[in-house]
Protein backbone atom coordinates (compact mmCIF):
# COMPACT_ATOMS: atom_id res chain seq x y z
CA UNK A 1 0.00 0.00 0.00
CA UNK A 2 1.12 3.56 -0.64
CA UNK A 3 2.17 6.42 1.93
CA UNK A 4 -1.12 8.30 2.91
CA UNK A 5 -1.89 11.33 0.83
CA UNK A 6 -4.96 13.61 0.36
CA UNK A 7 -6.95 12.41 -2.35
CA UNK A 8 -9.77 13.92 -4.92
CA UNK A 9 -11.78 11.64 -7.02
CA UNK A 10 -14.33 13.99 -9.28
CA UNK A 11 -16.60 13.94 -11.90
CA UNK A 12 -18.69 16.37 -13.90
CA UNK A 13 -21.65 16.58 -11.05
CA UNK A 14 -19.54 15.54 -7.64
CA UNK A 15 -16.29 15.85 -5.92
CA UNK A 16 -14.77 13.15 -3.50
CA UNK A 17 -12.61 14.45 -0.85
CA UNK A 18 -10.79 11.78 1.79
CA UNK A 19 -7.38 11.24 3.56
CA UNK A 20 -6.39 7.78 3.38
CA UNK A 21 -3.68 5.43 1.10
CA UNK A 22 -4.07 3.54 -2.34
CA UNK A 23 -5.23 0.12 -1.38
CA UNK A 24 -4.95 -0.99 -5.20
CA UNK A 25 -5.52 -0.19 -8.94
CA UNK A 26 -6.48 1.64 -10.92
CA UNK A 27 -7.20 -1.63 -12.30
CA UNK A 28 -8.91 -1.82 -16.15
CA UNK A 29 -10.93 -4.36 -18.43
CA UNK A 30 -10.28 -2.36 -21.04
CA UNK A 31 -9.19 -4.92 -23.01
CA UNK A 32 -10.55 -8.68 -23.39
CA UNK A 33 -8.45 -11.92 -22.02
CA UNK A 34 -9.20 -14.15 -24.54
CA UNK A 35 -9.01 -12.01 -27.77
CA UNK A 36 -6.70 -9.01 -26.65
CA UNK A 37 -8.93 -6.71 -28.56
CA UNK A 38 -10.34 -3.73 -26.78
CA UNK A 39 -13.83 -3.61 -25.52
CA UNK A 40 -16.34 -1.10 -26.35
CA UNK A 41 -17.66 -0.24 -22.77
CA UNK A 42 -15.48 -0.89 -19.85
CA UNK A 43 -14.80 -0.13 -16.28
CA UNK A 44 -11.42 1.07 -14.27
CA UNK A 45 -11.15 0.17 -10.25
CA UNK A 46 -9.20 1.61 -7.51
CA UNK A 47 -9.12 1.03 -4.46
CA UNK A 48 -8.64 3.28 -1.48
CA UNK A 49 -8.50 3.46 2.74
CA UNK A 50 -9.34 6.84 4.46
CA UNK A 51 -7.17 7.22 7.89
CA UNK A 52 -10.48 6.20 9.95
CA UNK A 53 -10.28 2.40 8.43
CA UNK A 54 -12.81 2.68 6.02
CA UNK A 55 -12.90 2.01 2.12
CA UNK A 56 -13.77 3.78 -0.86
CA UNK A 57 -13.88 2.19 -3.80
CA UNK A 58 -14.23 4.21 -7.39
CA UNK A 59 -15.33 2.83 -10.31
CA UNK A 60 -15.68 4.95 -13.93
CA UNK A 61 -18.04 2.80 -16.32
CA UNK A 62 -16.37 3.77 -19.41
CA UNK A 63 -17.48 4.03 -23.49
CA UNK A 64 -15.88 4.37 -26.62
CA UNK A 65 -19.73 3.97 -28.12
CA UNK A 66 -21.70 7.12 -30.09
CA UNK A 67 -25.39 7.21 -31.62
CA UNK A 68 -27.44 9.22 -33.93
CA UNK A 69 -29.37 12.18 -32.86
CA UNK A 70 -32.46 10.02 -33.33
CA UNK A 71 -31.94 8.11 -30.65
CA UNK A 72 -33.56 5.37 -32.61
CA UNK A 73 -31.88 2.75 -30.45
CA UNK A 74 -33.49 4.09 -27.28
CA UNK A 75 -36.88 4.43 -28.38
CA UNK A 76 -37.88 4.74 -24.80
CA UNK A 77 -35.72 7.80 -24.11
CA UNK A 78 -34.17 5.40 -20.55
CA UNK A 79 -30.47 6.22 -22.08
CA UNK A 80 -30.54 9.48 -23.66
CA UNK A 81 -29.26 11.35 -19.93
CA UNK A 82 -26.24 9.06 -20.16
CA UNK A 83 -25.69 10.55 -23.66
CA UNK A 84 -23.80 14.03 -25.00
CA UNK A 85 -23.46 15.74 -28.03
CA UNK A 86 -19.67 15.38 -29.44
CA UNK A 87 -18.77 16.26 -33.26
CA UNK A 88 -17.48 13.21 -35.46
CA UNK A 89 -14.52 15.05 -35.63
CA UNK A 90 -13.60 15.50 -31.40
CA UNK A 91 -14.04 11.49 -31.35
CA UNK A 92 -11.57 9.42 -29.94
CA UNK A 93 -9.25 6.95 -32.53
CA UNK A 94 -11.26 4.19 -30.62
CA UNK A 95 -14.60 5.08 -30.83
CA UNK A 96 -17.32 3.10 -32.57
CA UNK A 97 -20.69 3.35 -33.83
CA UNK A 98 -23.68 1.81 -31.90
CA UNK A 99 -24.43 -0.79 -34.37
CA UNK A 100 -21.05 -2.22 -34.29
CA UNK A 101 -21.05 -2.59 -30.77
CA UNK A 102 -24.47 -3.52 -29.84
CA UNK A 103 -26.62 -6.90 -28.80
CA UNK A 104 -29.52 -4.95 -29.67
CA UNK A 105 -31.69 -2.78 -31.31
CA UNK A 106 -29.57 0.03 -33.11
CA UNK A 107 -29.10 3.20 -34.77
CA UNK A 108 -27.12 3.98 -37.36
CA UNK A 109 -24.97 7.09 -36.70
CA UNK A 110 -23.20 8.99 -40.16
CA UNK A 111 -20.00 8.01 -41.39
CA UNK A 112 -16.88 9.51 -39.55
CA UNK A 113 -16.24 10.55 -42.67
CA UNK A 114 -18.75 13.28 -42.02
CA UNK A 115 -16.45 15.18 -39.78
CA UNK A 116 -18.75 18.42 -39.10
CA UNK A 117 -21.64 15.96 -38.49
CA UNK A 118 -23.02 15.95 -34.20
CA UNK A 119 -23.41 12.48 -32.59
CA UNK A 120 -24.31 11.33 -29.13
CA UNK A 121 -21.42 10.10 -27.67
CA UNK A 122 -22.38 7.44 -24.43
CA UNK A 123 -20.90 9.85 -21.31
CA UNK A 124 -18.60 7.69 -18.68
CA UNK A 125 -19.89 7.66 -14.87
CA UNK A 126 -18.16 7.73 -12.10
CA UNK A 127 -19.47 5.38 -9.15
CA UNK A 128 -17.68 5.83 -5.48
CA UNK A 129 -18.82 3.81 -2.47
CA UNK A 130 -17.85 4.55 0.98
CA UNK A 131 -17.80 1.05 3.18
CA UNK A 132 -16.82 0.44 6.76
CA UNK A 133 -15.29 -2.98 6.25
CA UNK A 134 -13.32 -5.16 3.49
CA UNK A 135 -16.20 -7.87 3.91
CA UNK A 136 -18.60 -5.11 2.48
CA UNK A 137 -16.33 -3.86 0.07
CA UNK A 138 -16.19 -7.36 -1.63
CA UNK A 139 -20.32 -7.85 -1.15
CA UNK A 140 -20.70 -4.56 -3.41
CA UNK A 141 -18.05 -5.40 -5.98
CA UNK A 142 -19.75 -8.82 -5.99
CA UNK A 143 -23.33 -7.95 -6.42
CA UNK A 144 -25.25 -7.03 -9.60
CA UNK A 145 -28.75 -4.81 -9.40
CA UNK A 146 -30.57 -5.56 -13.01
CA UNK A 147 -33.25 -3.57 -14.31
CA UNK A 148 -36.05 -5.83 -13.66
CA UNK A 149 -34.90 -5.93 -9.84
CA UNK A 150 -33.44 -8.87 -10.38
CA UNK A 151 -30.08 -9.40 -8.21
CA UNK A 152 -27.05 -11.44 -8.78
CA UNK A 153 -23.77 -11.94 -7.65
CA UNK A 154 -20.55 -12.77 -8.58
CA UNK A 155 -16.95 -11.56 -8.47
CA UNK A 156 -15.96 -10.15 -11.68
CA UNK A 157 -12.82 -10.43 -13.74
CA UNK A 158 -12.00 -7.00 -12.93
CA UNK A 159 -12.93 -7.01 -8.97
CA UNK A 160 -10.85 -10.01 -8.71
CA UNK A 161 -8.21 -8.34 -9.89
CA UNK A 162 -8.13 -5.49 -7.84
CA UNK A 163 -8.91 -8.03 -4.61
CA UNK A 164 -5.60 -9.53 -5.57
CA UNK A 165 -3.32 -6.41 -6.23
CA UNK A 166 -4.82 -5.30 -2.56
CA UNK A 167 -3.75 -8.34 -1.02
CA UNK A 168 0.02 -8.40 -3.07
CA UNK A 169 0.13 -4.76 -1.89
CA UNK A 170 -0.33 -5.85 1.60
CA UNK A 171 -4.22 -5.36 2.32
CA UNK A 172 -4.76 -7.65 5.03
CA UNK A 173 -8.79 -9.26 4.59
CA UNK A 174 -9.16 -10.91 8.07
CA UNK A 175 -11.66 -11.87 9.64
CA UNK A 176 -15.15 -14.02 8.47
CA UNK A 177 -15.58 -14.30 4.60
CA UNK A 178 -18.53 -12.08 4.04
CA UNK A 179 -21.80 -13.91 3.73
CA UNK A 180 -24.75 -12.70 1.88
CA UNK A 181 -28.29 -13.89 3.59
CA UNK A 182 -30.99 -14.88 1.01
CA UNK A 183 -34.42 -14.72 2.16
Amino acid sequence: MTDTQDYMIKDDWQAFEFTGMLVAGPVSNRVMSRSGQPRARYATATLYQTLGGKYVLERWNMSDVYHDESRSCDPVGKSSRLWIPCRVADLSPDAIPCNRAATRQVCRPPDRRDRYATVLCERDRLQVMELPTWQKVVQQMATARHRDGFTSSVVTDLMEELLAEAERNGAVFDGPRPVTKIA
